[in-house]
């Protein structure tokens, strides 16, 4: 997807001027379009299908969930509440 550029960008790997057009993948170029950084150059495409998620079945879930507590877990303390302060003068 090829957008325009409204404001300046850069990065480790490039810099751009306001004005620039650059390529970008679709995802990345609709939320520069949605945040006000770019404007769609010709004509938009249409959203890309978004990618399926294998999730788990639900038994395998619920025996992640009943698995052993860490071995360090007995073992942790809970950190300082902070610093204390001294009480004031009461006079």
């Amino acid at each position: 997807m090829k957008v325009k550029l409204l404001s300046g960008l850069a990065g480790d790997r490039a810099s751009h001027a306001p004005g620039e057009v650059v390529d970008v993948d679709l995802g990345t170029g609709r939320r520069m379009i949605d945040a006000g950084l770019a404007e769609a150059v010709g004509k938009m495409p249409a959203q890309e299908p978004a990618p399926e998620e294998s999730a788990p079945p639900a038994e395998t879930a619920t025996e992640t969930a009943a698995a052993q507590p860490h071995e360090n877990a007995a073992r942790r303390v809970a950190p300082p509440s902070g610093r204390k302060r001294k009480p004031k003068n009461q006079t």
